[in-house]
Formats: C-alpha cells, sequence, structure tokens
C-alpha cells in the first residue's frame, strides 16, 4: 500500500505541476491576445493553486516519512544534518547518528517496508556519483542502500564525513568529529 501511495503522490505532484505552469502560461497568452483580465486572473488562481497542492503532497511525504522514522527509531536518535537525507518521492530515509553511533534507513516504497537500524561499525563503505550515494553495508538481508540527495554539494557534504568516519582513527570525541 505505501508503495502506491509514494507512486501516486509523485504522479499526481508531478502533473499538478504541469498544470499550473500550463495554465499560468495559457493565461498570459490569452490576456496578452485579448486583454481579459478575467480569464487571466482565474487561470493564474488555478494555476497557482495547482503549485500550492503539489507543495502540499510534497510535505505529507515528508511528514509522513519523518513519522515513520520516530516510531521505529526512538526520541534518542538525533542525526548530524550533513548525514541526513530523505527521498519523498521514492519514500527513503537515512541518518547517521555519531553520538549513539546508529544508522537508520528507511525504504517505504518497496514491499515490504525496509526499516533498519545499524551500527556505525557495519558500514563497510559508500560509492558516490554525483547527488548518488551507495551504501555498503556488512549484512546480508540489506548490503547496499542508494540514496539519492537534493544536490551533488549535499552528497559531497556527506562523503567528507563518510570518509571521517571510516578512517581507521576516527573517534567522537577526536576532532575529526567537528570538522
Amino acid at each position: 500500500m505505501k508503495r502506491v501511495k509514494f507512486k501516486l503522490m509523485d504522479i499526481s505532484n508531478t502533473l499538478l505541476i504541469v498544470c499550473g505552469i500550463s495554465l499560468i502560461s495559457i493565461s498570459i497568452f490569452l490576456f496578452c491576445f485579448t486583454g481579459s483580465t478575467s480569464i487571466f486572473l482565474i487561470a493564474s488562481i488555478i494555476g497557482c493553486g495547482a503549485f500550492f497542492i503539489a507543495h502540499i503532497i510534497k510535505t505529507n511525504a515528508i511528514k509522513e516519512i519523518k513519522r515513520q522514522k520516530n516510531i521505529h527509531v526512538g526520541a534518542n536518535f538525533h542525526s548530524d544534518t550533513d548525514l541526513e537525507a530523505i527521498n519523498w518521492r521514492l519514500g527513503k530515509y537515512i541518518g547517521i547518528d555519531l553520538n549513539n553511533k546508529s544508522i537508520t534507513l528507511l525504504e517505504l516504497n518497496t514491499s515490504p517496508n525496509v526499516i533498519k537500524t545499524f551500527s556505525i561499525d557495519s558500514l563497510t563503505g559508500y560509492y558516490c556519483e554525483g547527488n548518488i550515494i551507495r551504501y555498503n553495508f556488512r549484512d546480508i538481508s540489506l548490503p547496499t542502500f542508494i540514496m539519492n540527495y537534493p544536490n551533488e554539494h549535499h552528497a559531497y557534504q556527506a562523503c567528507c564525513k563518510l570518509d571521517l568516519i571510516l578512517s581507521n582513527n576516527y573517534s567522537l570525541e577526536s576532532d575529526l568529529a567537528t570538522t
């Protein structure tokens, strides 16, 4: 059910954005050639409403992912901002808590849902290409987890911290944890 829910949210969001752009474009076109302000206002309001509904869909998807994370992880999990990512279109979440030395993964777009918490020690490596990071784990049921970051800069920041975490001389108390 969750898989269908996130797919429908993604499709409806895309359609609403396309409708919003189309209606605003049509209203500008009609205003330029007919001079009718009422058509311009009606189409513009409907187009802006489509953008607003698309934003609400995205916000609700992010809230659902965070709610599922809070249910399964607990209140003492606080991930580092550079090591946390939410992909609302795919229903994915990854967060790394350096204080508790744990990694939480959620994939709500699969059947059954993947909700796992690992120790940082089970992270064996990663591969970064653009804004996509593939995390490798020492776990037979989930050897890899692929996460799309919002942009390459966020992925690069996460990779820099992952380099420090995976280094042999990393400890939470060292200066490496704060850089």
